[in-house]
């Protein structure tokens, strides 16, 4: 009878990045901790942090995010609305939950997502609560509850500004000190901090998350075929699980000096846990047959080094003749590398899928990076296994190209029989890797369909090549014709594609193709979209008007061009100078004196000004004096050649020149240029005939102390 109870809601709020991340950690974290959560899929969205769960207990809770990392906080919700009213009325809806709080210490917080709350606004939130009727201690430091009010004020308007009230409202409890997840973790295990990095090392935040994705838990065997530099190794075996890796290059395992994978195994503290790095090639791997596995966690792409596989890559030639070096086969000597050859992606993926098949347990887990042209890949690019599951498939946007991490599931014992597909594009002649790779997989898979001649092409091939020339399209692969081609396309084929059933009969030419008249005046004569009712017009001053300098410095926000650039300029110094801590919440971990709203009005924002000495050479050199003549900036940050330049300027002036002005010309005349800026050497004699007294009398003083 209790399994039919509704179990209670909780209000989840993410980190607001890595956001297709998010909720494949979610289910992953559930499945580990053994937490049975509901949520309704259609209401999340990457754009907001929020998500409602249903969830059995606040322990349930407080279990499933201890180690998340894109988790935030968690609460118990109590009530939501769009406005206050609603909200209020919402959470009247459930009195039954007041009464065990009424004699504990608690403490209440506002605050918004895509906003601000001002100190007044957030007791006057507060206070409009006050009917709760708690009569427990106001404790600001480690209260026994702690109630929230969250403003959701969602994504910014069409024109780019904040809305003016929120979207959504909710009122709910803190679910405990550990619904903040582990993100001290990704402080522990920045790359910043570690002692031995490569150029492959994976960033701490991400390998945390695919160790939570591998389920990684204390007893698991968990392995890493591309081990680089070991950073997966590090964040499974913090949570517990045993792991190992192996490697084509030693080089990376063994760094240099003290500096490999070994000191960062010691620096964390992993000894037990991290068992061993091994060198080998995963296609010639010493495995034994069997599941040895609950996990493989990889990033096998290479993008900078390369993937590399035992092989020669010129089969065409002949064989080598065998070499004896001091008497000995030289493949027998321990300092022996055998050669290596390119392992085109494909392969890599097949291959990889191919061993998670044998060696996971079932149940286990394969969790891999996938590199892709952003344009040109699709899911059909992801390799399948028949005893392989698809979990997640959440994709890091780079712009032209992106990665995508992988996570499969082993669901039944392996079979002989069966093997890894994928789709591959058919490749011209000379492309000699791209049509091995098709002919290794024919041969793997003998019942597969023909491959058509209009195929698309693998959003990961030749990866390696088009992340180093710029992510173009491979200019090798087949394209489908275009209108605009020379090829032969008919009419009947053009009109069958959807994209086209409106272009009318006269558009096309006698031979069936569209006219090129008809092309560029769809291009041209394209029916504009309606702008957004708030979109920012373009509009200079009217010097008609009389203008005060601040109405002309505002109107070069909306002048376009760099007038822009400078208005946006204007618009963030103001926004520091009237910052206020008042308008942020205030936290669990602020100082006491700064829980006071009242203290919080006089915090400012500390304001840094950083300079090269080229802007003290120039006009810049008045104005930077202003702002610390006038204490609106805190701190300076600039060269020695700034602080040299400004006792110059102190010594004699500068002049007006021109940028094209030859350096050997004024050379004869004993004048320097800077920019379009002229200075004498006299200038610069007389900052040495100031300076060097003063050094020579320094240098004197700490001889005669014997400090020197």
């Amino acid at each position: 009878m209790s399994s039919l109870l509704k179990m209670p809601t909780y209000l989840i709020q993410f980190a607001q990045f890595h956001e297709e991340f998010r909720l494949p950690e979610l289910e992953s974290l559930a499945t580990i901790e053994n937490v049975q959560l509901k949520y309704n899929s259609t209401n999340y969205s990457r754009d907001s942090p929020f998500l409602q769960v249903d969830i059995a207990s606040d322990e349930e809770a407080a279990k499933l995010v201890k180690r998340a990392i894109l988790i935030k906080f968690v609460y118990e919700l109590w009530g939501t609305g769009v406005t206050y009213e609603e909200l209020r009325e919402s959470v009247k809806q459930h009195p039954e939950r007041w009464p065990e709080y009424n004699t504990k210490s608690f403490k209440f917080t506002v605050s918004a997502f895509g906003s601000t709350c001002t100190a007044e606004h957030q007791l006057k939130v507060i206070e409009s609560f006050s009917w709760l009727g708690f009569d427990g201690d106001i404790v600001l430091r480690n209260p026994e509850v702690e109630f929230v009010v969250v403003e959701d004020f969602g994504s910014k308007t069409p024109g780019g500004k904040p809305r003016p009230e929120p979207e959504r409202l909710y009122m709910g409890k803190l679910v405990g000190w550990v619904a903040q997840g582990s993100r001290d973790l990704v402080n522990k295990y920045n790359l910043k901090k570690r002692k031995y990095l490569g150029n492959t090392s994976m960033d701490a935040e991400l390998s945390l998350i695919m160790a939570n994705q591998a389920l990684a838990t204390p007893g698991k065997l968990i392995y890493d075929p591309f081990v680089g530099t070991g950073s997966f190794l590090f964040t499974c075996a913090h949570f517990g699980a045993y792991t190992m890796g192996s490697d084509i290059d030693g080089r990376q395992i063994r760094g240099k000096g003290q500096s490999n994978v070994k000191s960062n195994v010691e620096q964390y503290g992993l000894s037990g846990r991290v068992l061993d790095t091994l060198v080998f090639d995963v296609c010639h791997n010493p495995w034994r047959k069997g599941t040895w596995f609950d996990a493989i966690v990889t990033a096998p792409y290479g993008v900078r080094a390369g993937a590399k596989k035992l092989g020669r890559k010129h089969t065409s030639k002949k064989l080598l003749e065998m070499r004896i070096y001091e008497g000995e086969p030289m493949h027998l000597r321990s300092d022996y590398y055998p050669p290596t050859k390119p392992y085109e992606m494909s392969e890599v993926l097949v291959d990889l899928l191919e061993f998670a098949a044998r060696h996971l347990s079932v149940g286990g887990r394969l969790v891999y990076w996938l590199p892709t042209i952003t344009d040109e890949y699709s899911n059909s690019d992801i390799p399948q296994h028949p005893s392989m599951r698809l979990v997640s498939n959440s994709e890091q946007n780079f712009g032209g190209w992106s990665r995508r991490l992988i996570t499969m599931e082993k669901t039944r014992a392996w079979d002989p029989a069966e093997h890894a597909t994928i789709e591959v594009a058919p490749r011209k002649e000379e492309d000699s890797v791209a049509m091995k790779v098709e002919r290794d997989l024919r041969a793997r898979e003998e019942r597969r369909e023909e491959v058509r001649e209009d195929k698309k092409q693998l959003g990961h091939y030749a990866f390696r090549e088009k992340y180093f020339s710029g992510l173009g399209r491979d200019d090798k692969a087949p394209h489908s014709a275009s209108p605009l081609s020379s090829g032969p396309k008919s009419h009947t084929d053009i009109t069958a594609n959807p994209a086209h059933q409106s272009i009318p009969n006269d558009a096309f030419t006698d031979a069936g193709n569209i006219s090129d008249i008809h092309i560029a005046t769809e291009a041209v004569l394209v029916q504009s979209v309606e702008m957004p009712a708030d979109s920012i017009k373009v509009q200079g001053p009217d010097f008609n008007k009389d203008l005060s300098l601040h109405e002309l410095l505002f109107s070069f926000s909306t002048m376009g061009f760099q007038a822009s650039a400078l208005g946006k300029a204007i618009d963030i110094v103001n926004k520091m100078r009237n910052w206020r801590l008042s308008d942020e919440p205030i936290r669990a971990d602020d100082p006491e004196d700064l829980q006071n709203p009242a203290n919080r009005t006089s915090v400012k924002c500390k304001i840094f000004l950083g300079y090269t000495s080229n802007l003290v050479s120039s006009g810049m050199r008045e104005v930077i004096r202003f702002l610390a003549e006038h204490n609106m900036v805190d701190v300076i940050v600039t060269t020695a050649g700034g602080i040299e330049e400004d006792f110059i300027k102190c010594l004699g002036p500068t002049f007006l020149g021109e940028f094209a002005l030859k350096g050997a010309d004024l050379r004869k005349k004993g004048l320097n240029r800077i920019g379009n800026l002229l200075v004498p050497n006299d200038n610069y004699c007389k900052f040495e005939d100031w300076v060097v007294p003063i050094l020579d009398k320094m240098l004197e003083e700490q001889k005669e102390k014997v400090s020197v």
